[in-house]
């Protein structure tokens, strides 16, 4: 009946015959209305705190999915017409990467209330991540029909850019004071093993560059009597066919672009590699992506590879090296290796001897083989050059959580290779639950730990700094409560890790219970410019760009919730911060510091655990909590302006959308590519010790 009066009164109001009666009518029930809707919604408010939507908001706000997931799923049993709240879970749902439940409730929301913008945007951005394209751009399209939704508009916008933009490389800029193929150089072509048309291919393409006086030598070609070959050959008589263990057509030669059949080099990004081979000499590489023809014709660019900052270690056990080289031929010709392989054995030797830039542009695309295959590449394993010794200790702090910690802690030495060599010391902050003390009293009975009682307000790095200084040991692992060690013979894999040229400290490749990744690194400056986790929600069998996320390489930060340095390098970086960090940020904090002493930060994605994340003090703490993180992580932006800001483990040509790091290709300006080349270029005296810590002494 109020509905109906209110309805005829805003009728009657808006009418040019209106009368005072009439307006004062309208007045009244529309004051009627909006207390109406006010009592409704403080309703809901006292609601969603009372069953738990707000709580859930704040787990969501603090990366904690399955959390928030659970909170938000309790109160939409209770109030299930709440759609704002369904969209929540949505959210948390995708950012998860559980598409299909996702998915499923937006639908939900879709048939009860089918003009929520938000819902039909959400829909289209669920869509998109699983490649439906077509299916999100309508949900997109009714989105924008609906109140012109800004975000959708946006998506259609870089969805209707089409085939051209998203496949294929984004044109650099152009490389700055003038053209520098205009003079002599000396293309090294590694033609082993390739057929015709892929050795064709490079050819014409280093043909079509414009170089004043140029020199092509076929290394090793199996096609040399092919007539296609053969007859360019005559037509362009700087075509000269050579072999690799004969190298009297070198003498006199002083620096030379190599790369391999198959390989078509863009002139844009051979300028930039030769304005940076004229700035510094020295190594010098690029960035390449693959090329496949179509059905329709023509060329599609795929999977690009874009490398990060210079590492010796990196450019070892990545499955992709470098496609072109730029430097001088006497380091280039000294590795008797043919194909992708001579350059990753090239740059592994020159290191350290000359400087090694990286131009982040692509310079060459790679052709599939006949077949339809890529070039295969054989990953250089190189034993460490020191193997660290002595006992691990483990450090592992907890407040009740028996069951968890127990099973932690079992893992570790039923996995371990050398046990005789493991100490774990147990960290009991304030537990009262009588079956988790039982749980506790009989690993110490059983000598897998030993209890260090402290009655102290929760400090993570307090605690860590005080196990090491009571038991302290060569080699240091510091370990939530709430993990599972999966790989067998961790301890040796944490030895040969720290045993690597110049790192300092190692991370793990953490998992979920379902099998999601967790941690595969922390990089920084990422979502909204503060560290994010990479690979967070992707399936466990996502290897990442390049296989980042399960091989070893530099990593900008990992989390604390596995780390393994030695205890001399522990203390050179003044140990755990336990003034400004007591529960968050800790961990990126310390590796902060360990690479200001010169040494890197190492993740390993074939050190594996399974990790219940953020069960170590209990949920009853998350809400009071997330305060504290918030000023953790400004005194971490605070102390650290500059280097917390800046991942060099990372291309700056990786897209940033959301969680997800690696969401496509970004524009670099000319200024942004100078940067990057100038600052990361490695030095020869750049090279670390064998032994981390001679740096430190």
């Amino acid at each position: 009946m109020i509905l109906l009066l209110y309805w005829y009164s805003l009728v009657h109001a808006k009418t040019a015959m209106v009368g005072a009666y009439d307006v004062e009518v309208w007045i009244v029930f529309n004051g009627i209305w909006r207390a109406i809707a006010f009592r409704r919604e403080r309703r809901l408010q006292r609601d969603r705190a009372r069953f738990g939507a707000m709580a859930a908001d704040l787990a969501r706000v603090n990366n904690q999915w399955q959390l928030a997931a659970e909170g938000y799923q309790a109160y939409l049993d209770r109030r299930p017409r709440d759609n704002a709240v369904a969209l929540r879970l949505a959210v948390v749902r995708l950012e998860a990467g559980e598409l299909v439940e996702a998915e499923f409730v937006v639908r939900g929301v879709l048939k009860v209330s089918p003009n929520r913008s938000r819902a039909h945007w959400l829909l289209g951005r669920i869509l998109e991540e699983r490649g439906c394209i077509d299916e999100a751009q309508d949900a997109y399209l009714n989105a924008v029909a609906i109140d012109r939704h800004g975000e959708a508009i946006a998506a259609l916008r870089r969805l209707w850019r089409g085939d051209e933009e998203t496949q294929r490389s984004v044109v650099a800029p152009a490389a700055p004071d003038g053209c520098y193929l205009a003079a002599k150089w000396d293309f090294i072509v590694n033609a082993k093993q390739a057929s015709s048309a892929l050795v064709r291919a490079t050819l014409l393409s280093i043909l079509a560059l414009e170089v004043s006086e140029k020199r092509i030598w076929l290394i090793d070609c199996d096609v040399e009597e092919d007539e296609a070959i053969a007859s360019l050959a005559i037509t362009e008589p700087q075509i000269q066919f050579v072999h690799l263990g004969d190298q009297s057509w070198a003498n006199g030669m002083e620096c030379a672009v190599s790369t391999t059949a198959g390989a078509v080099l863009d002139k844009g990004g051979m300028e930039w590699l030769f304005w940076a081979y004229h700035q510094k000499p020295g190594l010098v590489y690029g960035d390449h992506d693959h090329d496949c023809r179509s059905e329709k014709g023509g060329l599609t660019k795929l999977s690009p590879v874009f490398f990060p900052a210079v590492d010796a270690e990196d450019l070892k056990y990545t499955p992709e090296p470098p496609v072109v080289l730029v430097g001088p031929a006497s380091i280039m010709l000294a590795e008797h290796q043919s194909g992708s392989d001579m350059h990753r054995a090239v740059l592994s030797a020159g290191l350290s001897e000359v400087p090694v830039a990286h131009v982040p542009v692509t310079v060459a695309s790679m052709l599939a083989a006949g077949d339809g295959s890529r070039p295969k590449s054989t990953k250089l394993i190189s034993s460490p050059s020191r193997f660290v010794a002595g006992d691990i200790l483990v450090v592992v702090p907890t407040r009740d959580m028996g069951n968890l910690t127990s099973t932690m802690i079992e893992s570790l030495w039923r996995r371990a290779r050398r046990p005789e060599a493991l100490n774990v010391i147990l960290i009991d902050n304030r537990s009262k639950d009588p079956s988790s003390l039982a749980r506790f009293s009989d690993l110490q009975r059983r000598r897998l730990c030993e209890t260090l009682q402290i009655d102290e307000p929760f400090n993570w790095a307090r605690f860590n700094n005080i196990a090491v200084q009571k038991n302290p040991r060569p080699i240091l692992v510091f370990a939530n409560n709430d993990m599972e060690m999966i790989t067998q013979g961790w301890d040796e894999r944490v030895r040969e890790g720290l045993g690597l040229d110049g790192v300092g400290l190692i991370g793990a490749r953490l998992l979920f219970p379902h099998g999601g990744v967790q941690h595969a690194g922390i990089a920084l400056d990422a979502k909204d410019g503060e560290p994010l986790h990479e690979g967070l929600g992707a399936a466990a069998s996502d290897t990442g760009p390049a296989a980042r996320w399960i091989r070893r390489r530099p990593a900008a930060a990992v989390t604390g919730a596995f780390m393994a340095v030695s205890y001399d390098v522990f203390v050179a970086a003044g140990g755990f911060d336990e003034l400004h960090f007591p529960v968050s940020c800790n961990d990126i904090d310390f590796c902060l510091r360990i690479q200001r002493l010169g040494l890197r930060v190492f993740y390993d994605g074939q050190l594996e655990l399974i990790h219940h994340e953020s069960l170590t003090r209990g949920r009853s703490e998350e809400i009071g909590k997330r305060a504290l993180v918030e000023a953790e992580m400004a005194n971490l932006m605070s102390l650290w302006p500059e280097a917390a800001r800046r991942d060099e483990s990372r291309s700056p040509r990786w897209q940033r959308r959301g969680l997800r790091l690696f969401a496509g290709e970004k524009a670099l300006s000319a200024e942004q590519i100078q940067d990057w080349v100038d600052r990361t270029r490695h030095e020869p005296a750049q090279q670390a010790s064998a032994d981390p810590c001679v740096k430190l002494l």
